[in-house]
């Protein structure tokens, strides 16, 4: 993970972006902030993004982003480990792993989202069609949400 420190030039040529100090491709972001994405501040939408760059103000922004990559890297590697990898000579190891691991399997997250089969539509999505196909008048958002939907699913 790379930051690239902002030079003061920079922040002269675009005056919306003064105050920050560090950037991160985009990409690069999405890719690693994994759980900090349920803190809405952590969220793309309230991140500054100019030319394809988060712009980040403090280091302790920067330490949080690597404490989530590290974990994330941690999390990886745990998974992968098997007890062959563990050197005979230290058995204990090898439990503190399996401890790690039962620790890391309480934590994951118990419900996951049901994506629903292509053909299957949510229920308000039905409702709205529904309405439509009755003749009935409906509202902006309503127009505005089942137009997103089709185009999203095609």
């Amino acid at each position: 993970m790379r930051f690239e420190k902002i030079d003061t030039d920079m922040d002269l040529e675009h005056p919306i972006l003064g105050g920050y100090s560090y950037r991160v491709p985009v990409t690069r972001y999405l890719k690693v902030i994994g759980d900090l994405l349920r803190d809405v501040r952590w969220k793309l939408v309230n991140q500054t993004v100019h030319r394809g760059y988060v712009y980040i103000r403090s280091r302790a922004e920067v330490s949080r982003i690597l404490r989530e990559v590290f974990k994330s890297m941690l999390l990886q590697k745990f998974s992968k480990l098997n007890q062959k990898d563990v050197p005979k000579d230290l058995p204990y190891l090898w439990e503190k792993v399996e401890e790690l691991k039962k620790l890391l399997a309480e934590k994951a997250p118990k419900h996951l989202a049901v994506i629903p089969v292509r053909g299957e539509m949510p229920p308000c999505m039905k409702q709205i069609l529904s309405k439509i196909n009755a003749g009935e008048d409906v509202s902006h958002i309503e127009n505005f949400t089942i137009a997103s939907y089709m185009a999203q699913v095609g």
